[in-house]
């Protein structure tokens, strides 16, 4: 089963790449599909499909907002089935906002699980984020 990655900015796609690098089969899905274009992962058609095709699904957006709305969207990861999965939410989020994705999710079946990623493109290129996990 493919692990779902939502989210293929500049350091969700160097991530999403050294994934595949290691074996990783990927189902990818981002809000500009070209960003998609070349990554050699499936992609999905929205945030929904992603989930029902993968237990595990990690998210790299740009900021607590990005966050709200790929949970809550039309097609979102809340309007799938989500018990059981579990979400890696890998973004610099707002405390506050870290709580209400925790408990939301978790009331949908799924586990949340916040890992936000320290560092920019270099690190990210060369392997060497460093990732909270809470």
């Amino acid at each position: 089963m493919p692990v779902g990655y939502i989210g293929l900015g500049t350091i969700g796609r160097t991530i999403a790449q050294h994934l595949i690098e290691e074996g990783e089969e990927l189902l990818v899905w981002n809000r500009t599909i070209s960003k998609a274009e070349g990554l050699g992962a499936a992609i999905g058609a929205s945030p929904a499909d992603v989930v029902a095709q993968c237990d595990v699904v990690i998210l790299n957006l740009r900021d607590s907002d990005a966050v709200k709305a790929v949970l809550h969207s039309e097609n979102g990861l809340l309007s799938a089935d989500l018990s059981g999965k579990t979400i890696i939410d890998t973004t610099t989020n707002e405390y506050q906002a870290v709580q209400s994705f925790h408990e939301i999710v978790t009331a949908a079946g799924a586990n949340y699980i916040e890992a936000p990623v320290l560092g920019s493109i270099i690190p990210a290129a060369s392997g060497s984020l460093a990732i909270y996990v809470s």
